[in-house]
C-alpha cells in the first residue's frame, strides 16, 4: 500500500468520525484527488479535506464541487425516489428499497454515501402496474434485464429489481431466492418492507462479495461495512455468521473485518488482508475490466458455486 492510499483511507476514517486530519506537506494532491476520484470518494473526504493546511486552492475547489455535486445529486434521488415508493404504497403495490438507499441514512451527512442510481425491490408480476405509477412521478421505463427493470429521469435513476441477486450467482441465489423472505413491514407503511439490521448485514456482505468475486470491490464498499459495524452496535452476529456460513461466505467476511480494523483501527497486515487490500484498491468503485475478465472463471465454472471458481487467492483461500 503506498503512502496515497495510507492518506486516503485516513481521510475516509478522519470524516467518518468528524476528526480533523494532518496531511504531510509533501503530498501530492494531484495524485490523492485522482485516487479518491477513482473510487468514487471525492464527496466522502471533502469533508475530511476541509481541515487540512496549504491544500492548493484548485484543488480544494474541486474537492468542494464533488461535494455540491453529491449533494445535489442525493437530494433528488432522495426526493424522487420517495415519490415512486410513495406512489407504490398508495396503489398498493409491494416495494423495498435496498443497498445505498438504506446505508446513507447511517453515514453521518447521507451525501457522504454517494450512488449512481436508487435500487428496489419488486415482485416481477407487478411490472405493468408499476409502470404508470412511476410515469407519474417522472420516469421513462428504459429497459429489462435478466434480473431489474431500469427506469430513468432527467437526473435519476431507479432500478427495479426481480430479485435481490442475480440467478447466475447460484449459490447467492439458493440462498436467496427472489429475496422476499428477508422482507418485514416497514413502520408507517402497509406495502413498504425493509430487512432487518442482520439480514440487511447479511446482503451488504453478500452484495460486496458478489463484486468482489465478480469483478472486484471498491474501497468505498469497505467503508460501507465500516460504517454499519460503528452504528449497529446490537447486532445478533451469532444469527449472521449462522447465515454467512450458509452463503458460503463466513471467512470472506473474517478477513474483511480484519482488514477494517487495519484501515481504520490499529490492525496489523496478514498475508490474506493484505491480498485483499490490494486487490480492493486496485478495483476502483465497482472493480476493473481485467478482474472483470477474470471472473468469467467463476461465471463459467460447472455450477456457479464460488468455492468451484479457481481463481488463486481471492476464490480458493476467501471461499474455501
Amino acid at each position: 500500500m503506498n503512502d496515497i492510499i495510507r492518506l486516503l483511507l485516513k481521510l475516509i476514517k478522519a470524516a467518518l468520525n468528524n476528526e480533523a486530519c494532518d496531511v504531510p506537506e509533501n503530498t501530492d494532491w494531484d495524485m490523492l484527488y485522482n485516487a479518491a476520484k477513482y473510487h468514487s470518494l471525492t464527496g466522502l473526504i471533502s469533508y475530511a479535506v476541509e481541515s487540512c493546511k496549504d491544500v492548493p486552492p484548485q484543488i480544494l475547489e474541486s474537492f468542494r464541487q464533488d461535494q455540491m455535486v453529491s449533494i445535489y445529486r442525493e437530494a433528488n434521488q432522495e426526493v424522487m425516489a420517495q415519490q415512486a415508493i410513495d406512489g407504490m404504497e398508495a396503489t398498493g403495490i409491494d416495494c423495498m428499497p435496498l443497498k445505498g438507499f438504506i446505508l446513507k441514512h447511517m453515514y453521518p451527512s447521507v451525501d457522504m454515501r454517494d450512488m449512481c442510481d436508487v435500487d428496489i425491490l419488486i415482485h416481477e408480476g407487478d411490472i405493468e402496474a408499476i409502470k404508470p405509477v412511476m410515469a407519474e412521478v417522472g420516469f421513462t421505463y428504459e429497459k429489462e434485464s435478466p434480473h431489474e427493470f431500469v427506469f430513468s429521469s432527467k437526473l435519476v435513476t431507479i432500478e427495479l429489481h426481480k430479485c435481490l441477486v442475480s440467478p447466475y450467482n447460484k449459490d447467492l441465489y439458493a440462498y436467496y431466492g427472489d429475496g422476499w423472505r428477508t422482507a418485514r413491514p416497514k413502520p408507517g407503511y402497509k406495502h413498504v418492507s425493509e430487512m432487518s439490521p442482520e439480514d440487511f448485514y447479511v446482503y451488504t456482505i453478500a452484495h460486496l462479495a458478489k463484486h468482489y468475486i465478480n469483478s472486484g470491490a471498491g474501497i468505498k464498499q469497505v467503508a460501507d461495512v465500516y460504517v454499519l459495524r460503528q452504528k449497529q452496535t446490537d447486532l445478533d452476529y451469532d444469527y449472521i455468521d449462522e447465515q454467512l456460513a450458509q452463503i458460503g461466505i463466513k471467512k470472506f467476511h473474517s478477513i474483511l473485518c480484519e482488514l477494517i480494523d487495519v484501515w481504520f483501527g490499529d490492525g496489523k497486515f496478514s498475508e490474506a488482508t493484505a491480498q485483499m487490500s490490494d486487490y480492493i484498491i486496485d478495483s476502483g468503485t465497482f472493480g476493473t475490466a481485467v478482474n472483470h475478465n477474470n471472473s468469467l472463471i467463476y461465471k463459467a465454472s460447472e455450477d456457479g458455486d464460488y468455492s468451484k471458481a479457481k481463481r488463486g487467492f481471492f476464490v480458493s483461500v476467501l471461499f474455501p
